[in-house]
């Protein structure tokens, strides 16, 4: 999932959107419901997917995912957003085990 998200947020037209739309939604209202409900949106996927991850046993059933979203998709979006390095699937693998490492 993850490994998608980074490959989407490189190659796809969001790459040049959602620079801007973040910026937008600091200074008009209705892009920032847009933008909230979009973030709202893919934090609900990420979380249907770490409660799945608890209930077949692969992650230990305290985890908290919303703070393992958070600790996965920073980093994706940081290097994306502000350094703009690329995020290899092996970069991507690599802050999923801290994070799950750090909350298990």
């Amino acid at each position: 999932m993850f490994i998608g998200l980074a490959r989407s947020l490189q190659s796809s037209p969001w790459k040049r959107l959602l620079p801007s739309i973040i910026g937008a939604a600091g200074q008009d209202p209705s892009i920032a419901d847009v933008h909230a409900r979009f973030t709202r949106d893919r934090r609900a996927s990420a979380g249907a997917v770490g409660r799945r991850a608890m209930r077949r046993g692969e992650v230990p059933a305290r985890t908290q995912s919303d703070q393992v979203i958070e600790a996965i998709a920073g980093p994706i979006y940081y290097r994306v957003l502000m350094t703009r390095e690329p995020v290899p699937a092996r970069c991507v693998t690599r802050v999923v085990d801290r994070a799950l490492a750090g909350n298990g």
